[in-house]
């Protein structure tokens, strides 16, 4: 649905903030202005200093006489230099602030205006804040910890090209100083050249092996900046260089590995400037695509237990340089976009109860390394009580299963599909259809048992899945500490524990793939999958091609089931008729790209190489 604002309404306060030069460190005018703006739309603006008696100053902004609300929306006025002036050709916005951060910003005032407008936002609901400085150091953010203010959920504006960044990079800046000896340089031997000792420092830190996240990519090392010396024939006496790493995980790691690095050459030091670490964000919301952020933000400095969304039109690719630009058309789908993610964070909710959906429950990610324990400090208002005697905390973590959705179908567009408990529901049913030939083989009522929990880690731990990145063991990891707190800490003092050991040894007969039990299990698993697969497809009416899953029908490994898939695919090549569509059974050969077989065969191959 389009948005109902003017496009040229927008165009008009994009023009007249752009026009205002707001590097950093110049961001009065602007802030003036913003406030003034936002005054004339009827809200109350405070313009506070990020110290006493400073000339920067942040701009607050909320409905009524309650500064307190649900819901922060934010984003940053200051740009990097030089300043570009406005300029606009069809569709396009060129200039400094385009896309980073004045477009975004202007997306997200007109979403509240039209929310506002409908009637969904009083009171409470929603509050502004723009922040002088993200762009050199954010100490505007840093001064918003000290207006004594929380707020549930916080949405960031910056250019993620339309999408809800998974998560972004951490940051450590850092200057390397080398101490030379000055002397002519027909005499080198009389001196010591600081710029060769900052060189061979800086080689040794290019040799550093830094971390790799699974969700954000390897941390990456940028030697920005380098001076020094005083002149051609003269040996440098000092020379600096101004570094940074983005960070993916484990910053204090990071700054070790520098600190040794430098520790190696005595006339060279390193002093650490600033940092933030990497953010894992609040990312699942439906009809948006999503994907992690190489770039950092203000997210970290601003401290708090609140819910933290990032997300705007633009792209960074092209903010910071000479061609900085931002589609209108982006602008305006944003602000559309802007009001699903305001009414989706908690802001209100439409029908006016003045509670958020209980219906609606999410996980925040965590930092790496994951733990139980911090996906449990996430859990609102507080995770299942440990120790007791009482199933029922056992219970309560099972309803995660009911609202957490196989991720799978989501990337296709699928957000209302199956949870984890429907897909494991069915299966447990399919173990009543067990083949004559094979059921005498089976114990079937711990099969039912073993459809039934072999996923339950997913309610902590998330539905992964082959593209998400996460390492196989690491996944193995996650399940299997997730399995020993539901058998220990929920289940281990109910009924003498008997219950939840017998729970943990039913999983890991699942996980280890070494009985024929455990086998046909296994396959339910990909023949649930299969059957789904073809009911998205036909309720699609072929707009639809979920092809790339029929891969797992070549990892089916007894006879019966292996009958099953065969009746499944056929049933779906009768409804495909002659319209193409993919063959994930085939692999490449049926239209799956190389790289997405690869991760399926990771995926769903044992340690030894053998199907599961």
């Amino acid at each position: 649905m389009a948005a109902k604002t003017d496009s040229q309404e927008v165009v008009e306060l994009l023009k007249t903030l752009m026009n205002i030069e707001s590097t950093s460190e110049k961001e009065l005018e602007i802030g003036q202005y913003l406030e003034k703006y936002i005054q004339s739309r009827g809200f109350t603006a405070e313009r506070i200093p990020i110290v006493p008696g400073s000339t920067r100053h942040n701009v607050y902004a909320y409905l009524g006489q309650e500064r307190k609300a649900r819901l922060l929306v934010t984003a940053h006025m200051d740009t990097v230099p030089p300043h570009i002036p406005f300029s606009i050709d069809g569709d396009i916005i060129r200039g400094r602030g385009a896309c980073d951060d004045l477009g975004p910003m202007v997306a997200q005032i007109f979403a509240v205006e039209e929310l506002r407008a409908e009637g969904k936002l009083k009171e409470g609901d929603v509050s502004f804040l723009w922040v002088v400085g993200e762009e050199k150091g954010g100490p505007g953010m840093i001064a918003a910890n000290d207006m004594n203010l929380t707020w549930e959920a916080g949405l960031f504006a910056e250019p993620t090209e339309g999408k809800v960044a998974k998560g972004h990079k951490g940051n450590l800046v850092f200057e390397i100083v080398a101490h030379g000896k000055a002397c002519h340089s027909g005499y080198p031997h009389l001196g010591k050249s600081a710029t060769l000792l900052l060189f061979d420092a800086l080689n040794d830190l290019r040799a550093v092996e830094w971390p790799v996240s699974d969700l954000l990519g390897p941390s990456t090392l940028n030697i920005g900046k380098i001076e020094g010396g005083a002149g051609y024939n003269i040996l440098a006496a000092e020379a600096k260089a101004l570094c940074s790493i983005r960070v993916s995980k484990d910053i204090e790691g990071i700054k070790k590995a520098v600190q040794e690095a430098i520790d190696k050459h005595p006339d060279v030091d390193v002093d650490f400037k600033f940092q933030y670490t990497e953010m894992l964000l609040q990312w699942e919301f439906e009809g948006f695509e999503a994907e992690p952020m190489a770039y950092g933000t203000d997210i970290p400095r601003l401290r708090g237990d609140h819910k933290k969304v990032l997300y705007g039109p633009g792209s960074i690719r092209v903010a910071h340089g000479t061609d900085e630009y931002i589609r209108i058309s982006e602008i305006m789908e944003s602000i559309e976009k802007n009001k699903r993610l305001v009414m989706s964070s908690g802001a209100s909710n439409s029908d006016g109860n003045g509670f958020a959906d209980p219906g609606i429950v999410t996980t925040p990610p965590v930092t790496e390394p994951w733990s139980v324990e911090k996906v449990l400090a996430t859990m609102t208002p507080t995770p299942p009580a440990e120790g007791t005697e009482s199933p029922v905390p056992y219970f309560h973590i099972l309803e995660r299963l009911k609202t957490t959705k196989r991720e799978g179908w989501r990337r296709f567009g699928i957000h209302r599909g199956e949870s984890i408990s429907d897909h494991m529901y069915r299966m447990s049913l399919m173990t009543m259809l067990c083949p004559p030939s094979l059921a005498p083989k089976l114990d079937l009522f711990k099969c039912m048992k073993m459809c039934l929990i072999h996923d339950m880690a997913e309610s902590i731990v998330g539905d992964i899945t082959p593209v998400d990145g996460v390492a196989k063991p690491e996944k193995s990891r996650r399940e299997a500490e997730t399995m020993d707190y539901i058998s220990k800490n929920l289940l281990g003092k109910v009924y003498g524990g008997l219950a939840g050991a017998e729970i943990r040894e039913i999983w890991q007969e699942y996980e280890d793939s070494k009985t024929l039990d455990s086998h046909f299990v296994h396959d339910l698993d990909k023949m649930e999958l299969l059957t789904q697969m073809v009911e998205y497809e036909k309720r699609a009416n072929k707009a639809l091609d979920l092809g790339e899953f029929a891969y797992v029908a070549t990892k089916i490994v007894l006879p019966e089931t292996k009958k099953w898939a065969e009746d499944v695919l056929k049933e779906r090549d009768e409804f495909w008729g002659t319209k193409a569509h993919v063959h994930g059974e085939a692999g490449v050969d049926g239209g799956v790209k190389a790289t997405k077989v690869e991760m399926q065969a990771a995926y769903y191959d044992r340690d030894d190489g053998s199907a599961t």
